[in-house]
């Protein structure tokens, strides 16, 4: 492969917000629509969903091939295009705006020849786990590399009567002209599993004409409808939702005023609601419904930003509802369907206190001052281990050795755990300030005290080397820093020092880090987060891309903000045009990863916490620099 390459979209998202259903469109003309439940992480064994295959030989539809079509308004109803040479097929769906959506398809056959053709499209339907229906890879460290014939691996229990198919929980609904022809194939022998019980629908198309098939995937029995009525509800809903938005970026540009929309209307999407719940959660992307709350919070402050306050309080409700309420650990948020991190609680008060503030709301700040007081006594109260006289170890007045990320181990990740509590403790001092609230004054007392032992570890660490070229900085307190070095240093590492403040913007030791990291080639091309361990150290079986992972928008914000701060601002333009470039699509689709080797590895995509970051950086971007257009 020649060049690093634009990343390739895997799925496009269409459900709406706050569904209890996730309903994708897949590049290979298959829609896919899976249950969204508290406990269940990925692998849904309640999917349903429906994939088209090509002319009388039954050809799954290559991908990589077709191409993808959205809308200049940020609305989510997407098309896509494949052409076999004399026939171009379209396939646009979109979802009504319901808790459990219809999602309506209309498939458009153009013959751009003179002469009429005999054409066919196999519609197969299939329910069960959802991973099988994706194409048996999770939406994990995997490329997209789908096969229609594992559709086979599922057995039917859809059944076809005139022109709607069923089965126990859904019905398609077809709807098309007379020439037309619908046929129900059964489970002829000799015949592959894959393309038993598929609906056929054979047409003559006519020199230069379109033939339409509508399509809906319904809950129940389905009912009658009309594709462009439906349409044009779904496009009232979603611009209602959109028109919500108070703030945008300084920007003329359509190409930018596009991605803005898209980035925000992806994030409503991941907004959802759990079945037989009340509660509004947020998922933090691709098929997952994890809930990292460390990660999360960059996903709703972007929310504050464009001032879509309702669904960010909505989700800070769940956190509060979530958050653990007796024993040694009451104030503590956990992960949900994820593992729990140290930083969450820290990282919740700097996300729902900066979202107080953006509301000006006495009334909200007094309901959730308990939730946040209990995250501050939590945080306090965890300090005190490293405080007692007794204590020997590393990182006084820090966290104890706690697990700090999805990396197997608990050690004393201070540039991360740590770093995320002084953060959140400064905003939540801050907002107990602005809200004239009396304990504003020990908050603060205890980040400076906070901050305090963590400039101290700083110090220690650093001494004597002011006049290195590089340095490198533990991630790990107590244990020196490896070669490479360990874990998601592009993350964990100092970079999380500078956003906290712990390394001042105008030190030397932000000189020495970048250098260090520019020397190993961990930061290159305006990307700045090179991973440097394998899958396989995390129990995978393979990992083709090591060496080639980049875990792209963490560190990018960490050291973008840093070198605005210090008026690099080539630097800055450099890091945010590669986001551009190589951490999201052609769709405005961001991965929590990208492979300069393989555009079809894109995990988590699209990515809540990402977008978030993106956001962050589009509005400083357009404030503070004079922008390019993207080639």
């Amino acid at each position: 492969m020649k060049g690093w390459q634009k990343p390739k979209t895997t799925k496009l998202y269409i459900n709406p917000p706050k569904a209890e259903r996730m309903i994708m469109l897949w590049p290979d003309f298959k829609v896919v629509n899976s249950v969204v439940k508290r406990d269940q992480r990925q692998g849904a064994e309640d999917a349903h969903g429906f994939i088209l295959v090509e002319g009388p030989g039954d050809v799954h539809i290559p991908w990589q091939e077709s191409q993808m079509h959205i809308r200049e308004d940020g609305i989510p109803i997407h098309k896509l295009e494949y052409s076999n040479g004399d026939l171009i097929y379209y396939m646009e769906s979109f979802c009504s705006m319901d808790r459990i959506p219809v999602t309506y398809t209309r498939i458009t056959v153009q013959n751009r020849t003179r002469r009429a053709i005999h054409a066919q499209l196999s519609l197969i339907p299939r329910s069960g786990r959802e991973t099988e229906l994706m194409g048996m890879n999770s939406d994990g460290y995997c490329s997209y590399e789908p096969r229609v014939e594992l559709w086979g691996m599922r057995p039917s229990n859809w059944s076809m009567s005139e022109h709607t198919i069923r089965n126990d929980v859904y019905s398609i609904l077809l709807q098309a002209n007379e020439h037309v022809k619908m046929s129900w194939s059964g489970a002829e022998a000799g015949v592959p599993y894959h393309l038993r019980h598929v609906c056929k629908m054979q047409f003559e198309a006519g020199a230069e004409s379109k033939t339409v098939i509508d399509i809906a995937l319904a809950p129940g029995e389905g009912q009658a409808f009309d594709y462009n009525t439906a349409k044009r509800l779904t496009e009232k809903g979603w611009a209602e939702e959109l028109a919500l938005i108070q703030n945008v970026p300084q920007t003329d540009s359509p190409y930018y005023r596009r991605m803005f929309l898209h980035l925000i209307s992806q994030m409503l999407q991941m907004i959802v609601s759990h079945e037989g719940e009340s509660y509004t959660a947020v998922r933090q992307g691709g098929i997952e419904r994890g809930i990292w709350p460390t990660e999360a919070v960059e996903y709703l402050v972007g929310l504050d930003m464009v001032g879509l306050y309702d669904h960010s309080n909505a989700v800070y409700e769940y956190f509060y509802q979530s958050q653990i309420k007796e024993g040694e650990d009451k104030g503590n948020i956990p992960s949900m369907i994820a593992p729990d991190w140290a930083s969450n609680t820290g990282a919740t008060l700097w996300g729902l206190s900066q979202h107080l503030v953006h509301r000006g709301d006495q009334e909200r700040f007094s309901h959730f001052r308990q939730m946040l007081m209990d995250g501050y006594e939590w945080i306090e109260r965890t300090r005190l281990v490293t405080t007692k006289d007794a204590y020997t170890g590393p990182g006084r007045g820090l966290f104890p050795p706690m697990s700090a990320t999805d990396w197997v181990g608990a050690n004393q990740s201070w540039c991360w755990t740590d770093a995320w509590n002084i953060m959140g403790l400064e905003q939540l001092a801050k907002a107990f300030a602005i809200f004239d609230d009396p304990a504003a004054s020990v908050i603060n007392q205890s980040y400076e005290q906070y901050m305090q032992a963590m400039k101290k570890i700083l110090g220690d660490l650093t001494h004597g080397r002011e006049l290195d070229e590089e340095i490198a900085i533990t991630n790990r307190l107590g244990l020196a820093p490896t070669e490479p070095p360990w874990g998601p240093y592009h993350g964990d590492g100092p970079a999380n020092l500078i956003r906290a403040g712990v390394i001042h913007t105008d030190s030397v030791t932000l000189v020495q880090v970048e250098n260090y990291l520019r020397n190993r080639g961990l930061m290159r091309n305006g990307l700045c987060g090179l991973m440097t361990d394998s899958l396989i150290l995390q129990g995978h079986a393979g990992d083709k891309w090591a060496g080639h992972t980049w875990y792209t928008s963490y560190a990018e914000l960490c050291w973008f903000f840093a070198w605005l701060k210090r008026k690099e601002f080539h630097k800055a333009e450099e890091t945010f045009q590669a986001l551009v470039k190589y951490g999201m699509t052609e769709e405005f689709y961001i991965a929590e990863r990208y492979a300069d080797n393989d555009p079809t590895f894109a995990p988590w995509q699209p990515n809540g916490s990402g977008n978030g970051r993106m956001l962050m950086m589009m509005f400083a971007y357009f404030k503070e620099m004079q922008p390019v257009q993207p080639n």
